[in-house]
């Protein structure tokens, strides 16, 4: 199912991009968050952590290091897969199931994700990226579901 939800993501993102002239957050993107279209504590922790990498590649490296192009698509990669392995370990020592029941959901997508995202927030603004990749995502996971994937 993930294949086909990734291959779904690319065709339905690249006519999206050729329409609107917006990204889905990346390539792959849509296809991820279609899958999990039914658990929306994980899209949010995603979407918050992509903030975090977002403004702390923002508003922390670009104070030391030059970013432009690869060089700030490398490091928002770097940055968000950081962020995901930190949140990770936060739920591994603090599982915050006495507190919340229910917490278990609460996880970032992917280790990449994060990062493709945080760039789309650098490219093209936070809602625009916000509104594309929900858009896709339920145009993905509307037709996995009339394949009967």
């Amino acid at each position: 199912m993930l294949i086909e939800a990734v291959g779904l993501g690319l065709l339905v993102g690249i006519l999206y991009y050729s329409v609107v002239g917006l990204l889905p957050g990346g390539l792959i993107v849509p296809g991820y968050i279609a899958l999990y279209l039914h658990s929306p504590l994980r899209i949010f922790a995603t979407m918050v952590s992509s903030l975090v990498t977002f403004y702390f590649v923002r508003h922390v490296v670009y104070n030391f290091v030059i970013l432009y192009g690869r060089r700030r698509f490398l490091a928002m990669v770097l940055v968000g897969f950081i962020v995901k392995w930190l949140s990770d370990q936060l739920f591994i020592f603090f599982p915050f199931t006495d507190f919340f029941p229910g917490t278990v959901e609460v996880r970032v997508i992917g280790y990449i994700i994060t990062g493709l995202i945080a760039n789309s927030f650098a490219e093209q603004g936070i809602f625009p990226t916000i509104y594309s990749i929900l858009i896709v995502s339920v145009i993905v996971r509307l037709l996995l579901m009339l394949f009967l994937f």
